[in-house]
């Protein structure tokens, strides 16, 4: 599943969700692809991420995220803990300083298959 957003600043940002559904309950493998305005990759920016519901308050989502090499792509696991509309905030800080916000909102979908657990994820990830 492909998403993509541009900030006002003309950064491009493309979210992809490593999975047919974004289930719900379900580690879900994302990597972020962060193009500047000239459409060079941003490399090296520090992604802070947060998972909201505009619907309901939840508590805080904040799944890290990490960069794949100096490439400009960036990945992490995502938990939607429940069903319906998602938002998924990435606040960047780019090496020169500069911030740049954008919001891309995902449908989270009940689902009943068997994967691996969080941390099983997780611990793949980051080793």
């Amino acid at each position: 599943m492909r998403y993509q957003e541009t900030s006002e600043a003309g950064v491009s940002y493309e979210l992809i969700i490593e999975s047919e559904t974004a289930a719900v309950m379900k580690p879900l493998p994302v990597k972020i692809n962060i193009l500047r305005p000239d459409g060079t990759p941003a490399t090296g920016a520090k992604i802070d991420c947060y998972l909201t519901m505009p619907a309901m308050a939840m508590p805080t989502n904040k799944p890290p995220i990490k960069e794949i090499g100096k490439t400009g792509q960036y990945k992490g696991i995502f938990l939607l803990t429940m069903g319906g509309l998602w938002n998924v905030e990435l606040t960047s800080t780019f090496l020169s300083g500069e911030q740049n916000t954008v919001v891309i909102p995902i449908a989270g979908v009940v689902s009943d298959e068997k994967e691996d657990s969080v941390d099983t994820k997780l611990e793949n990830l980051f080793h």
